[in-house]
């Protein structure tokens, strides 16, 4: 399993719990403003044997007597004050030895409280809000790491052909990544469905900034020239049928046309319209314009001395 799985798996199980032990104490102690009936009436209306309980687990809809609804969060403070903690160390175990695992403990998280909000739960929704605020600064900084990473690949590159590293790497992590996020929101996945509407605007707005900072990358790194040398050589011997701005255009065009060209063929977008979708879209536009730099240079003969 995957620590996500896990996590959602004891959140599935232990939530539904907190709700039953709140709407228990409400029950029991009649700790709530929406009573319409008091105590003697209830037990004059039927003997013992035929009074029925409400059902536990169906969550109630929010006190609007505040200074209630408080006690009532009180108590539950008092009594599952180690629930919040046991959670939050879950949580940081989940995503400790992969970030990606954080979008599967994000869907988990948002669907509870998707289901939960406007009702009395506050104590449990008050935990999940907690934790969904540290979930999105995780990955907020994992994102913000990746991107660094990106961005150094300008400097730290020596080989500047083929596929770079960062375009081979974007679409396993994508594909991780929905990987995670469908394996744990399951039929609510495709759509996405409301209860899932946090957790892919999170990952949209992640692939957002990683593909732009890709995109823009590549273009400074096609950019350069990798035959500094080269060019210098041919200075000294006068070389000038060796153009060094047309080198310089010709591996320009060919890098932008292999690392987009594998974007487009490796990015798996779900066949649906959405960010990645969007991107490869983008990736389409930017292989045509370098195709047609590169066969209106070939018909102008401006590579014939640079091969």
């Amino acid at each position: 399993m995957m620590s996500s799985e896990v996590f959602a798996g004891a959140m599935d199980e232990m939530a539904p719990l907190v709700v039953q032990e709140q709407n228990f104490v409400v029950e029991v102690f009649h700790a709530s403003s929406l009573e319409t009936t008091d105590f003697l009436d209830a037990i004059q209306q039927a003997p013992p044997e035929a009074r029925v309980g409400m059902n536990l687990l169906s969550p109630k809809p929010m006190d609007p007597d505040r200074e209630m609804a408080k006690r009532v969060t009180g108590v539950m403070d008092e009594v599952f004050g180690f629930f919040g903690q046991e959670m939050q160390t879950l949580l940081e175990w989940s995503v400790a030895s992969d970030p990606i695992q954080g979008v599967g403990v994000m869907a988990s998280l948002s669907r509870h409280a998707f289901f939960l909000q406007e009702s009395s739960q506050e104590f449990l929704l008050q935990l999940l809000d907690q934790m969904i605020s540290k979930l999105q600064s995780l990955w907020a900084k994992f994102v913000d790491e990746q991107i660094r990473a990106i961005e150094d690949t300008k400097v730290k590159i020596k080989k500047r052909k083929g596929v770079i590293a960062f375009m081979k790497i974007f679409p396993h992590f994508s594909a991780a990544v929905e990987n995670t996020f469908s394996s744990i929101a399951g039929p609510d996945y495709d759509g996405p469905a409301d209860s899932m509407f946090e957790t892919r605007r999170l990952v949209d707005e992640a692939y957002g900034r990683i593909n732009r900072a890709m995109f823009d990358s590549l273009k400074v790194i096609a950019k350069e020239s990798p035959t500094a040398v080269t060019q210098a050589q041919a200075a000294k011997v006068g070389a000038a049928a060796d153009d060094p701005e047309d080198k310089e255009m010709l591996n320009y065009h060919i890098l932008i046309i292999e690392n987009m060209n594998h974007y487009v063929e490796e990015v798996d977008d779900g066949g649906k319209e959405g960010v990645l979708a969007e991107w490869k879209g983008r990736a389409l536009m930017e292989r045509m314009e370098a195709l047609e730099g590169y066969v209106g240079g070939l018909s102008e003969g401006l590579w014939g001395s640079c091969w």
